[in-house]
C-alpha cells in the first residue's frame, strides 16, 4: 500500500511540473523516525505517503483549476478585458508590486513561468479573500 501511495505521489508531482505548475514543497521522501511502540512500520510509511500524496494532489488540482480559469477568461476579449481591469484594481488595493502582463490566448506561448506563477498567486489570493468575506459573518 505504501508503495502505491509513493508511486502516485511521484506521478502527480511529475504531472504538476510537466504542466508548468509550482509545487508548494519538494516531496519529503523520508517518513521520519518510526516509533515501534505506537504503530507498525508499514502503517507509518503509508501514513507518510498518504499525507505527501494529498499535498501534491492538492497542488496539482489547484494548478489545473487555475489553468482552466485562465482558458475560459482568454476565450472572450470582453471577459479578458474585465478580468484584466479587476486584477489591476486588486493589485493596487493590496499593494502588490509585481507587474503581471496578461496575454490573450493567442499570445499565451510568450509568457514566462514567472508570469504564470504570479497570476496563479493572484488568483489564489483573490479566491481566498472571497471565501473569507463569505465566512466573516459566521465568525462573528
Amino acid at each position: 500500500m505504501a508503495t502505491l501511495a509513493r508511486k502516485n505521489t511521484y506521478t502527480n508531482y511529475a504531472e504538476l511540473l510537466r504542466l508548468g505548475g509550482r509545487p508548494s514543497a519538494a516531496i519529503q521522501a523520508d517518513p521520519g523516525v518510526w516509533d515501534c511502540t505506537r504503530t507498525d512500520l508499514e502503517l507509518h510509511e503509508l501514513n507518510h505517503w498518504t499525507l505527501e500524496g494529498m499535498r501534491v494532489y492538492s497542488d496539482l488540482t489547484r494548478w489545473k483549476e487555475f489553468r482552466n480559469y485562465q482558458q475560459v477568461i482568454r476565450r472572450s476579449p470582453e471577459k479578458f478585458d474585465k478580468y484584466n481591469e479587476t486584477l489591476q484594481q486588486y493589485r493596487e488595493s493590496e499593494n502588490i508590486l509585481t507587474n503581471v502582463q496578461l496575454q490573450l490566448e493567442r499570445q499565451l506561448k510568450r509568457q514566462t513561468k514567472w508570469d504564470d506563477w504570479s497570476k496563479c498567486y493572484l488568483y489564489e489570493r483573490r479566491k481566498r479573500i472571497q471565501l473569507e468575506q463569505i465566512i466573516a459573518p459566521v465568525r462573528q
